[in-house]
């Protein structure tokens, strides 16, 4: 992937990284992974709008779930005029997930204004889109960028029955990615309302799944959120337990990268 970064065509070295990305998630190499999303980024300007702006949105969220939340901002927000430039549903679906993204992040620094506007841009343009009219991946991703819009301006109910609908076409589609990442936003939307039990059971059905199919990063995430589970459950010692074989995951995975 770095030569076809450096000599060409880097469309290959994108596909590439398209196919074989989930090795890197399984086994704990995020930040190798996220330094070759930055020669991606190096390389894309020459890219037609739409390939330049999925390329700059992959590695935006591999920098995002890698800890580097400031640098994936700075790339998502690179990718809005280029999906304004898209007509076709998938790049107005897309944008809709970058700004739904955008406000997301902006919430959690406590920037709500700002968080307001992007997650009401991210609805109108959802509401652009059909999503009775998608079918598979683009179902599923219909369903789970409205539930992070709704969650993420607290209509926690609403955000809860999106991400139970979007568990269910995960279930169907037979794949480990988006069953874990739907059990994921479920399990939070169920914390947010106060059903921690719900939220747990959520929990500890992605964390058995992830150690099935391998899958260490996501353990990881989970074990974080089962820790917090914990603590608003008055349970400190498991919460301390639980969070430490977390961190021991990702501190694992960052030594083989480095």
């Amino acid at each position: 992937m770095s030569w076809l970064v450096d000599h060409g065509p880097l469309e290959q070295a994108v596909h590439l990284s398209q196919v074989a990305w989930r090795f890197w998630w399984l086994r704990g190499h995020a930040a190798e992974l996220a330094r070759l999303g930055d020669d991606f980024v190096a390389g894309s300007e020459d890219l037609p709008s739409f390939q330049h702006a999925v390329a700059l949105t992959r590695a935006g969220f591999i920098l995002i779930g890698n800890g580097d939340p400031a640098r994936g901002q700075q790339l998502l927000e690179q990718t809005l005029p280029l999906y304004r430039q898209v007509s076709e549903k998938l790049g107005v679906l897309m944008n809709a997930t970058v700004l739904a993204t955008l406000g997301h992040l902006a919430a959690t620094r406590r920037d709500y204004a700002d968080a307001g506007k992007l997650l009401d841009h991210g609805r109108t343009l959802l509401a652009e889109v059909r999503g009775d009219d998608l079918a598979g991946y683009d179902r599923l991703q219909y369903l789970l960028t409205a539930a992070l819009l709704y969650n993420c301006q607290h209509d926690h109910d609403g955000a809860a029955q999106l991400f139970t609908n979007g568990l269910a076409v995960a279930r169907r589609a037979q794949d480990w990615s988006p069953l874990l990442v739907s059990l994921y936003d479920l399990a939070l939307a169920r914390q947010a309302q106060g059903d921690l039990a719900g939220a747990a059971e959520h929990l500890q059905e992605g964390l058995a799944l992830a150690a099935q199919a391998g899958d260490e990063t996501s353990a990881a995430y989970y074990l974080e959120v089962l820790a917090a589970v914990a603590a608003q459950q008055d349970n400190p010692r498991r919460a301390v337990r639980l969070f430490a074989a977390a961190r021991s995951i990702l501190d694992a995975g960052d030594r083989r990268a480095g």
